[in-house]
């Protein structure tokens, strides 16, 4: 195990138990829904307007609140040499580090996270991703436009309130405008005007608080 809970991190504790594949699947299940999880001291969470690392960096101790977290799915898709390779479909705020934490201690073994690679975030997948090179390349040739996906591909799981022309422009201007009853239970509303989306807005004081203004 080492401090920063994976390979940048001075080494805490050491193990000769090298679980096997059968004992890793069968202590997954009990991270699987939602889960309490402490996350690690090194992290970007604030802490009385601090952020973590730097706190833990000045050597300052520093207490980490449990929260929940959701994991829909946990495979073991390999292991050789005492490295386990895993395939987590997780929620915002999962810490993979606190996980594989977590998961050493229920095998009551030592260890940290050697490689971390993101695959998916929400409906966007690796396979659809470019390099930044390659997006230069593109937009060099202008090719970009027919590579780059809408703004609308990112917010398909918000709910949409249609406004007129008269509440685009006060959505511009940063002023609210009125809020349908089925937002009211809803952290965002996009607001769109004519099939153009104008502003990702939040339901306040019985109307809708523009947030982000888009320029399209």
């Amino acid at each position: 195990s080492t401090e920063t809970l994976d390979a940048e991190g001075e080494i805490t504790a050491t193990s000769d138990v090298r679980p096997t594949a059968e004992a890793i699947r069968a202590v997954l299940p009990r991270f699987i829904g939602d889960v309490e999880q402490i996350p690690p001291k090194y992290s970007a969470i604030k802490i009385d307007g601090k952020r973590a690392y730097d706190l833990a960096r000045a050597g300052v101790a520093v207490e980490m609140k449990t929260r929940i977290v959701r994991i829909d799915g946990i495979r073991l898709d390999g292991l050789s040499d005492g490295v386990a390779s895993l395939s987590v479909d997780c929620g915002k705020g999962t810490y993979v580090r606190s996980l594989m934490r977590d998961i050493c201690e229920a095998l009551g073994a030592e260890g940290h996270v050697s490689r971390l690679r993101r695959t998916r975030v929400g409906p966007f997948t690796e396979q659809q991703s470019f390099t930044l090179d390659a997006l230069s390349a593109l937009c060099d040739s202008a090719a970009a436009s027919r590579a780059l996906l809408p703004l609308s591909r990112a917010l398909d799981d918000i709910p949409v309130r249609r406004v007129s022309e008269d509440e685009a422009g006060l959505l511009k201007q940063g002023r609210m405008v009125g809020e349908p009853l089925h937002t009211q239970d809803t952290e965002w509303v996009l607001c769109v005007s004519n099939g153009t989306p104008i502003a990702l807005c939040q339901p306040r004081d019985g109307g809708l608080a523009p947030k982000r203004v888009f320029n399209i």
